[in-house]
């Protein structure tokens, strides 16, 4: 069982306690042990939604990463609608805010959240295809914003990306095509490339940037490798 405390030191010997630490999380321990190693906890995704045919929604949810490879993980959905929802701290090698790598088509609809402080805050990819939607959101710190690669086709509205790595990279393999869009966001103060299309074999990689404002990045747009960009 677990017993409720107010401070570590009020754990007893060999016992499993919770308790709202000083970052205002709810933590779980043991005494002199590994609370995880004990639960037989294993770092993951906080959430991940695999239910073939279904609409999901996740609204109203601040997800931290604590060694974690994702926030949330879109394995299959109908449509997955994730709205007002906080992703941070998803750090380590290959890790993630939001994941969206279905085996069959899905949707993805990302509404008023905040994605910071990210190895990479939004991954996209289908062996099938996924088409996303985002609005009103802001990325910020991460080191790689939105990655984008086979067989997506994504729209990106009033967003933001601001002080990380690179912005938005789009690359494909072989035969596989994607589309982004960009309408009425903003690239500010990334370190890298604010927008890179294409790179190795990305001939079937494009990014369309409409009324969208791309200042102070270490580059503003890059196009490698037989892709395409535009911009109006």
């Amino acid at each position: 069982y677990l017993a409720a405390v107010r401070s570590y030191a009020e754990a007893k010997p060999s016992e499993l306690i919770v308790l709202v630490d000083s970052y205002g999380l709810l933590s779980v321990a043991f005494d002199r042990r590994s609370a995880a190693d004990e639960c037989n906890l294993r770092a993951g995704a906080g959430v991940t939604v695999n239910a073939p045919a279904a609409r999901v929604t996740l609204r109203g949810l601040s997800i931290t990463g604590l060694g974690g490879a994702a926030g949330v993980e879109l394995q299959a959905a109908d449509t997955l609608f994730v709205d007002n929802v906080v992703l941070s701290g998803f750090s380590g090698a290959g890790a993630a805010g939001l994941r969206a790598a279905p085996a069959a088509a899905a949707t993805l609809l990302v509404r008023d959240s905040q994605l910071r402080d990210n190895a990479t805050a939004l991954a996209l990819t289908s062996a099938a295809s996924v088409a996303a939607s985002v609005e009103r959101t802001g990325f910020d710190r991460n080191a790689t914003a939105v990655a984008v690669t086979d067989n997506v086709q994504a729209e990106f509205d009033a967003s933001s990306v601001a002080a990380g790595g690179t912005g938005l990279s789009v690359q494909t393999g072989g035969a596989a095509t994607s589309r982004v869009q960009v309408r009425g966001s903003s690239f500010y103060g990334n370190s890298g490339d604010a927008v890179v299309v294409g790179g190795g074999a990305s001939a079937g990689a494009s990014v369309s940037l409409v009324s969208s404002q791309l200042a102070a990045n270490g580059t503003g747009l890059r196009v490698q490798g037989g892709a395409a960009a535009y911009a109006t």
